[in-house]
């Protein structure tokens, strides 16, 4: 899916695993460089994607992963969307010749109609 702010394609969102009988998935995405600092746009964009997976796909959970390093995605995902840790994979994530620990996201519907 693409993700727009005003008509203006600013990023991609990938819905993955998705289990209806669970009524789960795995929410990732990306923001075109030019547009991520601007934060309003990007928490716009994330929040869309993830009330596109509760209230269209009708999910009762929506998991996330990131890398430990990527401190900005876990403050939108954390701080703004209401996303709770529940673990870190160790050495997961090979990328540009080092491995990197990620840090397993999720939230529950109820969770996210009280944001």
């Amino acid at each position: 899916m693409i993700a727009e702010n005003n008509s203006q394609p600013i990023g991609v969102a990938i819905y993955s695993e998705i289990n209806y009988v669970d009524r789960s998935l795995s929410i990732s995405g990306s923001i075109y460089s030019q547009f991520r600092r601007d934060v309003n746009k990007v928490k716009d964009a994330f929040a869309a994607g993830l009330d596109f997976a509760f209230e269209i796909l009708n999910m009762f959970r929506v998991e996330a992963e990131v890398l430990e390093s990527n401190v900005p995605a876990q403050q939108l995902e954390i701080g703004y969307l209401g996303f709770v840790v529940e673990g870190i994979r160790r050495k997961a994530v090979y990328k540009s010749g080092k491995y990197y620990n990620s840090v397993m996201l999720g939230i529950l519907r109820d969770e996210w109609e009280q944001c």
